[in-house]
């Protein structure tokens, strides 16, 4: 009888088939998202706000308010997400912490990671760059760049 009932309260959003009570419009100033190709290599994203505060995996939130998603060592994504920015700069890192699988990564010419960048995440003023570069070396870290939040 309550399953029946939860069934019933459950909407679906027709296009994507999603339960409609977990869709919301949730707009971020600044939303930085990092995945890369290969399996069992872990690259961590670094974001360095303008108070000097670095979020990362073993700092992952900082008191600006920017939050970075759980650790992988799959494929990605890492996310790092700010609600309300505050004016400055905003360094991107990314380092490659560690491959489990050396010989793959040495054999593959490093991992190939890809970083987006997005201003005014889920608004129609959104803008979004992407680049993308490889990591060879255990600890290699690579200065992204970085977002000027006016």
């Amino acid at each position: 009888r309550v399953a029946r009932r939860q069934r019933q309260m459950c909407i679906r959003d027709r296009s994507t088939g999603v339960d409609k009570r977990f869709i919301n419009h949730l707009p971020l100033d600044i939303r930085v998202v990092i995945n890369w190709h290969l399996n069992d290599v872990d690259v961590e994203l670094h974001v360095e706000d303008p108070m000097n505060e670095k979020c990362y995996s073993f700092h992952n939130s900082t008191k600006l308010g920017g939050l970075l998603s759980k650790d992988s060592t799959a494929l990605g994504p890492e996310e790092f997400v700010l609600k309300r920015a505050m004016p400055g700069t905003y360094r991107i890192n990314a380092v490659l912490f560690h491959c489990s699988n050396h010989d793959q990564v040495q054999k593959e010419l490093g991992t190939v990671v890809n970083v987006t960048a997005t201003l005014q995440f889920g608004t129609p003023n959104e803008v979004s760059r992407t680049t993308t570069f490889r990591l060879s070396k255990p600890k290699e870290y690579y200065q992204v760049g970085f977002i000027t939040f006016r």
